[in-house]
């Protein structure tokens, strides 16, 4: 009788645990990460009323004969099944799909949970909202590197966040460009000058030997010291007054008018020169040495002195533009760039049409940004060269070296001066022979911008060449030369930009004096490369030189620049610098890694959370706060990240809902309570037929 009623109380005690247990989860139906249980139940022990026994050749086997003393509770499971997700809107509220815990610090032990409602504390850390638990990082992430600034403290685990933290910029090192550069832009084009009228002979077109006196537009024949006036100004706008000279008997040609026309016009100087020539028809043309805006102009006429002696008399007609000079066409984009403190500045590169497939592009700082026309720096990428498919060809720009030259060529009887002139017989020269007392000053700048150490010259007695040779030994990175209009030039002796200048000056007291022309930059200095390179003006002066490379496209490909005959849309598009920025918000990625946001528009990673996994999840010991603890039963927490191995992916933004059924929880209440209610009436029963036994004493 008293193992009935043994038994029927433990049917009580664990429907009163399944009670519990059931009412646990329907008390945790809204919280956050809360995973459900469930109670199972096992038999307690038997009394063996009788044994069993095995069949005979007779008989058959006998089973045991036993009572069961009742139940227990067999074990009280977790179920790890995935929760909903509820959106919140705070970035820093997590929720882990599929496999793993979060991993925080409580004071020296580590817990782990699914609930992820974080925030960041007065010490900056990431912590649990309700317990101010540490939440915890695995990796390098965050501890910064050669490249990368540090957010997190290296053997520290705790996750910190400290908003209004700064991040140093970078210095631009690189500019992609892409776009259209318009096929049909403008080409361009040098000044060029063509008589009215041709020269003739005979009603035939003049050629160079065709002398003056045959000419039909020849009134009376030249003699010597007949005189025709060349005046005009060059390119450049500044102005020639010379004169062919007649040398008379017939000899003076069409060709020998030319060669003085083009002595006074710089023919033989690059860059700031222009070259007569005479065409089929008989016409002389002037054209420009380079293309581009001029100020070039001619005119040829008889000296009106020779015209009274009625020799030397051609009616020489006036000159007219035929085309008028221009550069190419040209567009422009706008870049910010960043330097090396991290400043920003706008730099505005022009590109501008060569030949059909050609483009240059020339780059500029805003005013009082600093410099990029300087010794060392580079200001433009000559040469890139489209293909006819309008594709990117390359950039096959040439190298070239600064040079100067006179605005006004060295000449001795309207012909060039040669290196072994005398300085004496210069056309230029304009009064007495130089006295001994004489001096002539060199001055200017090396390529570098340094100035030159003055040289005194004594010009007495000397030739072009010894003037030559002393500007030679004055400058230590440039070379002076003569060219074949007799005008000295200076280049730098090597390639790309340079400062040079060059001042010849005669002595206030001098009995000689020659009226040198000034010095321009005739050639402009260029590296031939893909980069620019220029210095930042900053409080304590220069700065370091800076140098951008410069992506057009890849070769043969469209996508970078391309030449199509439709509207210019060239840009620079991306360039990788970037000023300093301070920490204004952070994400969380689905890897775990927070990304931090700055007021610059850059994005850091600052750490990554860590992920724990258990061999036997079910061993996890319930802490309270929505927390497990490990245990040996759990075995050692296997910390890695999101996504990796079996671990599960990170939500941010969500937090992740309680898993409980309460459809499923209402029927295991029913079942816990019919499950009571029958072990109640059993002990009721035995307990009366035990009194009823207790009476049978009476």
């Amino acid at each position: 009788m008293s193992n009935s009623l043994a038994a029927s109380s433990s049917g009580l005690r664990v429907h009163q645990q399944m009670l519990d247990v059931v009412g646990n989860n329907l008390a945790n139906v809204n919280t956050p990460g809360y995973k459900s249980q469930r109670i199972r139940f096992s038999n307690q022990f038997s009394v063996l009323l009788e044994s069993s026994s095995g069949p005979s050749d007779n008989a058959g086997g006998k089973n045991p004969v036993e009572i069961g003393l009742g139940v227990q509770v067999a074990g009280v499971d977790t179920k790890f099944a995935q929760g909903t997700t509820e959106s919140t809107g705070n970035k820093l509220d997590l929720a882990i799909q599929d496999n793993g815990f979060f991993l925080v610090r409580h004071d020296k032990d580590y817990l782990v949970g699914r609930a992820g409602a974080f925030s960041v504390d007065s010490k900056n850390y990431l912590v649990d909202s309700s317990t101010g638990d540490r939440l915890q990082r695995v990796g390098t992430i965050g501890e910064g590197t050669a490249t990368a600034p540090a957010f997190q403290i290296p053997g520290d685990n705790d996750i910190s966040i400290r908003n209004g933290i700064t991040i140093p910029g970078k210095a631009t090192q690189n500019i992609t460009f892409r776009g259209n550069l318009d096929a049909r832009a403008d080409l361009p084009l040098a000044t060029v000058l063509m008589s009215a009228m041709p020269l003739t002979a005979n009603g035939q077109p003049a050629t160079l030997s065709t002398p003056l006196d045959a000419l039909d537009q020849t009134n009376a024949s030249y003699d010597a010291g007949d005189r025709v006036l060349i005046q005009g100004s060059r390119v450049d706008g500044s102005s020639f007054d010379t004169a062919f000279t007649a040398i008379g008997s017939g000899t003076d040609t069409v060709g020998s008018l030319l060669s003085t026309i083009n002595t006074a016009l710089l023919s033989g100087t690059p860059g700031l020169g222009a070259t007569a020539t005479l065409d089929s028809s008989g016409r002389i043309v002037t054209t420009a040495n380079k293309p581009g805006p001029s100020k070039l102009t001619l005119s040829l006429n008889s000296d009106p002195a020779d015209a009274v002696a009625a020799s030397g008399v051609t009616d020489f007609t006036a000159f007219t533009r035929t085309v008028e000079g221009r550069a190419g066409g040209k567009t422009t984009t706008v870049m910010e760039i960043f330097d090396g403190q991290f400043a920003a500045h706008n730099v505005t590169f022009t590109f501008q049409k060569q030949t059909y497939n050609s483009w240059n592009l020339i780059a500029s700082l805003e005013d009082g940004a600093g410099t990029i026309n300087r010794y060392g720096e580079d200001n433009a990428v000559y040469g890139f060269r489209f293909n006819e498919n309008g594709s990117f060809a390359g950039i096959d720009g040439t190298a070239k070296a600064q040079t100067l030259a006179m605005t006004k060529a060295l000449t001795v009887g309207q012909t060039p001066a040669t290196l072994t002139t005398p300085l004496d017989d210069l056309d230029q020269h304009l009064q007495g022979a130089y006295d001994s007392a004489d001096v002539l000053t060199i001055t200017g700048t090396d390529r570098d911008g340094r100035a030159i150490t003055p040289v005194n010259f004594s010009p007495a007695g000397k030739t072009v060449g010894d003037l030559i040779d002393t500007i030679n030994e004055a400058f230590h990175t440039a070379t002076a030369t003569l060219d074949s209009s007799g005008n000295i030039l200076l280049s730098s002796d090597t390639t790309g930009q340079s400062e040079l200048s060059l001042q010849l000056v005669d002595g206030l007291s001098n009995v000689g004096t020659t009226s040198f022309g000034s010095f321009t930059e005739a050639v402009g200095g260029s590296d031939g490369d893909d980069n620019i390179t220029f210095e930042i003006s900053n409080v304590s002066g220069f700065g370091s030189r800076q140098t951008i490379k410069l992506a057009f496209g890849s070769q043969n490909g469209f996508d970078g620049l391309t030449q199509f005959g439709g509207f210019n849309s060239a840009a620079s598009t991306d360039q990788d610098g970037f000023a300093q920025g301070t920490l204004v918000d952070q994400e969380v990625q689905q890897n775990g890694v927070i990304m931090g946001q700055f007021s610059n528009g850059r994005t850091e990673p600052l750490a990554q959370i860590a992920i724990a996994t258990f061999a036997n999840s079910q061993g996890l010991e319930r802490v309270g706060n929505n927390y497990f603890k490990p245990n040996p039963s759990s075995g050692t927490p296997i910390i890695t990240t999101a996504q990796a191995g079996n671990a599960g992916s990170i939500q941010s933004g969500v937090l992740e809902s309680s898993n409980v059924d309460v459809g499923v929880e209402f029927t295991q209440l029913i079942a816990a309570q019919r499950g009571f209610q029958v072990n109640a009436r059993a002990f009721s029963i035995a307990n009366q037929l035990l009194e009823e036994t207790a009476n049978l004493l009476r």
